[in-house]
């Protein structure tokens, strides 16, 4: 492999070990009960902490920490030869297309997920229901809410303001059109379909690591399992509301598009593990906003130590210096 891979290689090793940590903590959250809410903000300060990797990492001081390259496969130049050695440029060139083509092909998926989005809320119908507001002061949400029913089985969604019911809804009872919309309502407070938009856009500068990946899919899988908790908190019953999720499950198909770019109630692979946590588990732990403070200041000061860090080997070899107007000799038309 190419010299022109390593900085490659280190965002690759760098974000994984953020995410590790991340996922590590969660881990253990989830352990000790600690709410969904909680854990959700844990893997919210892993990506900001990832979103100031690439900055961080060319900003002074840098710790370095020795790597041997050949275990990876990685070719260095031999500095002990006097003469120019650089990556050849034609891989890094390589490198960057397609680098950048796949971060334009993850930033297009929320980009149709969003013109998706509008053309479906052009197209839906208004919900005359009453208790919308009342709703919407339970679950903590202040202001006006726009609430419609699709022309579609399509999943609820919900983005910015907006929550969008399937075509079912009409004939929902009135408990679990309760339930789904307080569960709408609560990802509206929440911010989560920004938060969930903010975690694609770091995801897609980081499209070539596995771990960021498991980490965005992790991330709204607590979004998911903070506004299940919220709902029985708020007085639905766990069996119920459970009953709920399968029932809404079975007659809605979320689009991946629109998935992109929204918080859709229902996801078919995470069904089965929301349901079971919903019946297994207790009331959530609280966790104290010092101790949540505490914990993503640790992870963000932990991205920074791991931006800073730089990689050599120490086997290069590094030739004897060569006098200056020798080097600059065939630049100046002269032999010496």
């Amino acid at each position: 492999m190419s010299e022109a891979f390593v900085p490659v290689m280190a965002l690759l090793v760098k974000s994984t070990l953020i995410v590790g940590v991340a996922l590590a903590i969660v881990r253990a959250m989830k352990m000790l009960r600690v709410a969904a809410a909680a854990r959700h903000l844990v893997l919210l300060s892993a990506f900001a902490a990832l979103a100031l990797l690439p900055i961080l990492g060319l900003a002074p001081p840098r710790v370095t920490i020795a790597v041997p390259y050949a275990l990876f496969g990685i070719a260095l130049h031999d500095l002990s030869t006097p003469g120019v050695h650089l990556p050849d440029r034609t891989t890094i060139a390589w490198i960057w297309i397609v680098y950048a083509a796949g971060a334009i092909a993850m930033l297009l998926r929320p980009a149709g997920g969003r013109i998706a989005l509008e053309a479906l809320w052009r197209k839906a119908e208004p919900l005359a229901a009453p208790n919308v507001e009342s709703f919407a002061r339970m679950a903590g949400v202040a202001g006006a809410i726009e609430v419609r029913i699709a022309n579609a089985p399509i999943a609820p969604l919900t983005w910015s303001r907006r929550v969008l019911l399937p075509l079912q809804a009409r004939d929902w009872p009135v408990a679990r059109l309760r339930d789904v919309l307080l569960h709408e309502l609560c990802h509206v407070a929440r911010r989560d379909s920004l938060t969930q938009l903010m975690a694609a856009v770091v995801r897609a500068a980081f499209w070539f690591s596995p771990a960021v990946w498991l980490a965005l899919r992790e991330l709204r899988f607590e979004q998911e399992y903070a506004c299940d908790e919220r709902v029985v908190e708020c007085g639905a019953e766990a069996v119920a509301y459970a009953q709920t999720l399968v029932d809404v499950a079975a007659t809605s198909h979320p689009g991946p598009l629109e998935a992109a770019v929204s918080t859709a109630m229902v996801h078919h692979s995470s069904l089965e593990r929301r349901v079971a946590t919903i019946l297994q588990r207790g009331p959530a732990r609280p966790i104290g906003g010092a101790w949540m403070a505490l914990i993503s200041a640790s992870l963000l000061l932990a991205g920074l130590v791991v931006a800073t860090a730089h990689p050599i080997d120490p086997s290069r070899r590094l030739g004897p210096l060569v006098p200056l107007d020798t080097t600059l000799a065939p630049l100046n038309g002269t032999e010496r």
